[in-house]
């Protein structure tokens, strides 16, 4: 069976997709798990595909497609484990000098966020109609246009059985895929995600018997 996850959350971590395969009923080796998110997740995602059709992505017909983890991980990598040195690992920054360059970065930071200019320009009615013209309605809406008009998300959604929206910036994405492709089950949430996965694998089940 192929599902198809949307998502919007910026912190998706392994931990927590393993979580939502399990409150789905996935079953390694039969199901097909593709999913589409707005953000880059903290790493790669134990899922099939994973598609990136950004919010903060200019509008566009392709998708960023990501690396995916091991389905059999049943741990996540500790971010401060020492690992094994290899030639082509990066030799890490001393800590003073990492400092450094944090308090320069902020530092910048600070000083475009409180220069009159920047703040004129940023709220100025031109540029907000602008902005209002091309990205309209913020996350969701910029996430919706990206998806659907991704052709990495058209080809996926061709073969797509259920599309589960797992958070609310996904629910207009939700609609319009569903209106657009009509075969797959388009649902909110993942209790609502396994009831029609159980329902889809039953009656394969009783058509194949």
């Amino acid at each position: 069976m192929n599902i198809v996850i949307l998502a919007t959350a910026r912190n998706l971590r392994p931990a927590s997709f393993r979580t939502i395969r399990e409150e789905l009923g996935v079953v390694d080796g039969q199901d097909t798990v593709t999913v589409v998110t707005a953000h880059r997740p903290y790493r790669p995602l134990p899922v099939e595909a994973t598609l990136r059709t950004g919010a903060d992505l200019s509008l566009r017909r392709h998708a960023i497609v990501l690396p995916v983890a091991a389905l059999d991980t049943s741990e996540e990598p500790d971010d401060e484990a020492p690992g094994d040195a290899s030639p082509e690992a990066p030799t890490p920054l001393p800590r003073r000098l990492a400092h450094g360059v944090a308090w320069r970065a902020r530092r910048v930071r600070f000083a475009v966020r409180d220069n009159p200019k920047v703040s004129r320009v940023r709220n100025s009615t031109k540029v907000r109609k602008v902005t209002n013209a091309f990205l309209p309605g913020g996350v969701s809406a910029r996430f919706a246009i990206n998806t659907v008009r991704a052709r990495e998300v058209k080809d996926v959604l061709g073969a797509a059985d259920v599309v589960v929206a797992l958070d609310s910036h996904t629910h207009r994405a939700a609609w319009l895929l569903a209106r657009r492709h009509p075969d797959p089950d388009v649902v909110v949430g993942t209790a609502a995600g396994r009831r029609v996965i159980a329902a889809r694998r039953a009656g394969r089940a009783d058509s194949s018997s």
